[in-house]
């Protein structure tokens, strides 16, 4: 048993050592990326104001932390399954390799919506409503994009998560369908979008219709578990 979680626990120690190789990569080049994320997002480093240097270097980590994370995920999945596909049945192995590989794409996908599109949009409309010269706390910009591209990344996973529980009768489509349930998730998108956004019709708008989005997407590729045994009787 001890020798078991040994091993598997040493498996963990590639990962580990590429995750800080990469922190520290993005550590050295830090600077330069945050240029470049400004310059995307339509702001300058003129534009952005911290209170002291310390400050500056919980930027610099966040941020290295934010980059490396989702680049070492793939080498995780794929050191964790071979670690375990001896102890595991050939499907159920393979069924759950190619649900964390879907999962990791959608992952990226949504990190990727998260800093291309809501992101740069929202504070370029806000920007441009704004009549003064902004200057704006580096550190509540850089929380604006990873907060919104973590959010992103996360809620995107009910495209495969929804299906996998309706298909395993944890869950029931029918219900899920209904007109209740589903004003229900809309306003929950709303609230949820009103939570994270600065609180303007447009940040909630490009934020809150992809959350309904990834429900309506995620009951589509769903099958119900009664429809089925419905067709086996018949």
């Amino acid at each position: 048993m001890i020798k078991s979680v040994k091993k598997h626990l040493s498996v963990l120690i590639m990962p580990f050592i590429v995750f800080i190789i990469l922190m520290i990569g993005f550590l050295i080049f830090s600077k330069k990326i945050l240029i470049f994320i400004t310059e995307y997002i339509g702001l300058s480093l003129s534009q952005l104001h911290i209170f002291d240097p310390v400050q500056a270097l919980i930027i610099y980590l966040k941020l290295a932390f934010t980059l490396a994370l989702p680049l070492v995920i793939p080498l995780l999945i794929i050191v964790i399954y071979n670690s375990l596909k001896d102890e595991l049945k050939t499907n159920l192995g393979n069924k759950i390799y190619k649900y964390l590989t879907i999962s990791y794409l959608l992952m990226f996908a949504g990190l990727a919506y998260g800093f291309l599109i809501y992101s740069k949009y929202a504070l370029i409309f806000l920007l441009d409503i704004n009549i003064f010269t902004a200057t704006l706390s580096a550190k509540k910009v850089l929380n604006l994009v990873t907060y919104s591209s973590v959010s992103f990344a996360i809620i995107i996973q009910l495209i495969i998560i929804l299906p996998l529980l309706i298909n395993k009768g944890i869950l029931n489509k029918k219900k899920l369908s209904s007109i209740g349930v589903r004003f229900s998730i809309i306003s929950s998108s709303i609230l949820f979008a009103g939570i994270l956004t600065p609180s303007d019709l447009f940040s909630l708008a490009i934020m809150a219709i992809p959350i309904y989005s990834f429900y309506e997407i995620g009951l589509l590729f769903s099958k119900n578990k009664e429809d089925e045994k419905n067709v086996k009787h018949t």
